[in-house]
């Protein structure tokens, strides 16, 4: 069994490959596996040609592809059922670890204090000289400091803001994740996906640890949620995905009855992403493609609950980042 399984999806960024494994197979941790889900990539080179041509000898590499696009959420799981490691670390293919001892430190402090997730601090890159939002995202590059137990994990998460729900930068033991993936049906998402995943991690876990160590380069403005403009129906599809997020978890809690006051904390979420949904229909996506374009988020969040964002944009002007990437 590998000390620590790595995952990285892949989908169309077959040319960020390269930089993002460099920074994985030179890690001194050698025990690990490393797992490229190839989410149903179409153009060229494929992730196979970036793999034979670079890495060809590391055996620790497997490759797995699905032969459509399933989206974020099912490429993680794929990789999570393939994994045989004791712990779980995500990986965008944007990103990379700057530390060749991230995952060594990491792993060896899991193990010292038996912690189901290990988070460590991550350097923000912004790759778009007119993204804004440093502050934003540093602050989201930002674990708790020192250990969390039990069900203060999810509260620090998702009340108290003092650390993100992002699942890059975290070491996570598999069978957490394994427990989160059987919560959550098939689901096509590629919008809020961590905050889906991270819901029931959190909530699972029985032991947190933050270390101020900055071994994850987090890379902003290549990703699909900080593409400013609209320009295909597809992919404003990718964008309304982020209400299957909260379709899974109002349908976990008719079974699993949430407390209220983590109850209507979803609810905010949930309205907050339909007004940010609102504004980015107004101000990104193209005339020519608006009308389709709000009939689709009327079928992925319902016409009332749009028609009650769009009454709320009106009165307001301010836009949330809650789910950017």
């Amino acid at each position: 069994m590998p000390k620590v399984s790595v995952i990285i999806p892949v989908f169309n960024t077959q040319n960020q490959l390269k930089q993002c494994l460099d920074s994985i197979v030179s890690q001194t941790l050698q025990d690990i596996e490393i797992i490229i889900v190839d989410d149903g990539s179409e153009t060229k080179p494929t992730v196979k040609d970036v793999i034979k041509k670079n890495f060809k000898k590391d055996k620790r590499i497997k490759y797995v592809r699905h032969s459509v696009n399933e989206g974020l959420i099912e490429s993680r799981r794929t990789g999570v059922l393939e994994s045989c490691g004791e712990y779980i670390f995500f990986i965008d293919t944007d990103d990379k670890l700057n530390k060749e001892n991230a995952l060594e430190v990491m792993y060896d402090i899991a193990n010292c204090e038996n912690a189901d997730i290990v988070q460590c601090s991550a350097f923000v890159d912004i790759v778009q000289e007119s993204f804004d939002e440093t502050k934003y995202y540093e602050k989201a590059a930002s674990p708790h400091l020192g250990e969390l137990c039990g069900i203060d994990i999810f509260r620090n998460c998702y009340f108290d803001a003092k650390h993100p729900w992002y699942i890059w930068g975290k070491l996570l033991k598999r069978n957490v994740c394994t427990v989160a993936f059987d919560f959550i049906p098939d689901t096509y998402c590629v919008m809020a996906e961590d905050f889906l995943l991270y819901f029931f991690i959190s909530r699972n876990s029985k032991k947190y640890v933050g270390i101020p160590d900055k071994f994850y380069c987090y890379k902003v403005g290549e990703g699909i949620s900080t593409d400013n403009k609209i320009t295909s129906l597809d992919k404003w599809k990718s964008h309304c995905s982020s209400a299957s997020v909260f379709t899974v978890i109002f349908l976990y809690n008719r079974e699993n009855p949430l407390d209220e006051e983590t109850y209507k904390m979803i609810v905010a979420f949930a309205q907050t992403a339909v007004i940010r949904s609102v504004m980015r229909l107004e101000n990104s996506v193209l005339p020519e493609l608006k009308y389709k374009a709000r009939e689709m988020l009327c079928d992925a969040w319902g016409r009332t609950m749009v028609e009650k964002a769009e009454e709320f944009c009106r009165k307001n002007k301010t836009e949330d980042k809650s789910f950017d990437k």
